[in-house]
């Protein structure tokens, strides 16, 4: 007889093997990106973002100063297909002029340093056009493969609200689909940042990970839209310097 520890292993080897060939043959791109455009276009002015933000009380609950941050999975049916996304929610308050938090959104010059990247976001001078940029994200992240993608970002004016999509041209590690969008609105004293961003691994140990992936987005989001809001109070105008010391403080900050 076969020892049952030996067993189970050939068991779980075969059973994850089989998850890997089948999710290799499954996976229509096109048709998971086309979903993210889709679900993200459809919130993607003002009075639509604002009912979708009303009728997501868990997701974006009473607004603090403090950063909130709930990443969830969906289970989308795209063309007869089961995939499940992660998806981030985050909103903070930030006490300044929203012109100046726009301005650190569209400064692909103090992405690396923000963000904590690990290379310069940079990518062709960084500007296609006004407010129409691209940025390399390259990241050494604990328990994933390192990040290495290029997002191309345009933003737009709805109402009082400001939007920013990120959408991805390039994923030169082929880890996952990636689509977001980020909002500013004035509010008393400040404005509110929220955005939601959608990621699909196309890795398929990292799907079977499942909540540790979404653990460790949950507290790359935090760390970076913390670092965000303080550079964005900080009464000196942006700087990469600036922004690597507001970096370090958010990486600084206990997280559950």
């Amino acid at each position: 007889m076969i020892p049952f520890p030996f067993s189970f292993s050939i068991r779980l080897f075969i059973s994850l093997f089989l998850v890997s060939t089948v999710a290799k043959a499954a996976i229509d791109k096109n048709a998971v990106n086309q979903y993210m455009d889709k679900k993200l276009k459809a919130i993607s002015e003002d009075s639509s973002w604002k009912e979708f933000v009303a009728s997501n009380a868990t997701l974006f609950p009473e607004v603090k100063k403090e950063a909130d941050v709930v990443v969830t999975k969906e289970i989308a049916e795209i063309k007869g297909q089961s995939y499940t996304l992660g998806i981030g929610h985050r909103q903070v308050f930030i006490k300044a002029d929203i012109e100046k938090v726009k301005k650190i959104f569209n400064n692909v010059q103090l992405f690396q340093a923000l963000y904590g990247l690990d290379k310069s976001a940079v990518v062709d001078d960084g500007k296609l056009a006004q407010g129409h940029f691209r940025a390399r994200i390259f990241k050494e992240i604990s328990l994933i493969p390192n990040q290495d993608y290029i997002l191309e970002y345009e933003s737009h004016q709805s109402g009082k609200i400001w939007f920013q999509r990120a959408v991805l041209v390039e994923d030169k590690e082929n880890f996952a689909l990636r689509d977001n969008l980020k909002t500013l609105e004035p509010a008393p004293g400040g404005v509110i940042f929220r955005e939601v961003s959608i990621l699909y691994p196309l890795k398929w140990y990292v799907r079977f990970m499942g909540p540790s992936a979404r653990g460790v987005m949950n507290k790359e989001l935090g760390k970076i839209t913390d670092s965000v809001k303080c550079l964005a109070e900080k009464k000196e105008e942006p700087t990469p310097d600036l922004a690597s010391e507001c970096w370090s403080y958010a990486e600084s900050i206990k997280r559950d």
